[in-house]
């Protein structure tokens, strides 16, 4: 499969790396719409090549943000088309840079495609430098311009598991330009919610953040890369992820994203803080009841008992569960689940 995605399913970006030169240990990952250069001290190191996605959609005009930010890279030391490669001993930066210019001398991302497809095509690109031997280790690091990566990033990539499909690393936001109650909210929300699904046996208990997952380069071309969508992106490729190798969650490296509001994807972390300092007060803030985990929960063992009696098995879940079984039965058939079982 591996080879078949880059000659089938891969971006045309990846033909003009044929000729880049060099090696690195690893590789990460990082769209830019609309960020500084305050980012690259942290997401550039030593052995580490930092696959720069400078984006912008085709509804967008707006490139001065983008012009100062090229100027921070300074003159390639290899170029083809809007591809080139900045090595750190020209900048004052800690390690190399291949810029993807898709906003000035690039032709813009539909907007539509937005940073799934601006995800996909550095991925991509760190999949083909991988297959000619020019990215040594097998996970691509995937984040954001918002993040601050620690030191020990690349030995934390080294040592992930080879097996599994996807990583996720831990996170914690820090509040800008919002009020420290409105991050912490919404944290508590998110881990809350992966702790209901872990009770419930959900095989899909994990905080979806784009900006702090790894990739198996193996696994990813397997699931045909990142959705080109403008948002969710990195939801539905963890999804297909989950289904290959599994998705391991690390203790280690601790990742720091930045807690802004913002509408420029159309939910996530940005959106959701933005509704949250929209409240009339804390009191209005809502998440998931806990009763519907207990449900979830009642649901997933009826599923694997199913193949027996249905019915049974869905009343037996639910005194298992002590939750109520007329609930659980009109949910049961609310998503048709006797008809994806049969």
């Amino acid at each position: 499969m591996p080879a078949a995605y880059l000659s089938r399913y891969a971006e045309p970006d990846t033909d003009l790396v044929t000729t880049l030169p060099g090696q690195w240990q690893s590789a990460l990952v990082t769209p830019a719409y609309k960020e500084t250069g305050a980012f690259l001290d942290s997401h550039t190191a030593p052995e580490r090549l930092l696959i720069l996605v400078v984006n912008r959609p085709d509804n967008d005009s707006d490139t001065r943000w983008a012009q100062q930010l090229l100027e921070m890279l300074g003159a390639a030391k290899w170029q083809q088309a809007h591809i080139s490669l900045h090595c750190a001993e020209q900048t004052a930066l800690n390690g190399d840079v291949l810029l993807i210019d898709r906003c000035l001398s690039g032709p813009p991302l539909p907007a539509k495609q937005g940073v799934g497809l601006a995800r996909k095509i550095g991925c991509d690109i760190a999949c083909r430098l991988h297959s000619r031997q020019q990215i040594l280790c097998p996970w691509i690091g995937s984040s954001d311009a918002d993040a601050l990566l620690p030191g020990h990033y690349d030995t934390a990539l080294s040592g992930l598991p080879t097996d599994a499909a996807a990583a996720m690393f831990p996170f914690n936001h820090r509040p800008e330009s919002v009020p420290a109650y409105a991050v912490t909210l919404y944290e508590l929300h998110m881990l809350y919610y992966v702790s209901g699904l872990r009770f419930a046996g959900s095989p899909y208990a994990w905080p979806t953040i784009g900006s702090c997952m790894a990739i198996n380069v193996v696994h990813y071309q397997q699931a045909r890369g990142f959705p080109k969508r403008a948002a969710g992106e990195d939801f539905y490729l963890l999804d297909k992820l989950a289904k290959l190798g599994g998705v391991v969650h690390v203790s280690d490296p601790h990742i720091e994203v930045s807690g802004r509001a913002s509408q420029r994807v159309p939910f996530g972390t940005g959106p959701a803080l933005r509704k949250i300092t929209d409240l009339s007060s804390t009191a209005a803030f809502t998440s998931y009841h806990p009763a519907s985990f207990v449900l979830l929960k009642a649901a997933l063992e009826a599923l694997r008992m199913a193949a027996i009696d249905s019915e049974v098995c869905l009343q037996q879940a639910a005194r298992h569960n002590a939750c109520d079984y007329s609930h659980l039965r009109s949910l049961w058939q609310q998503f048709q689940c006797d008809n994806a079982i049969a």
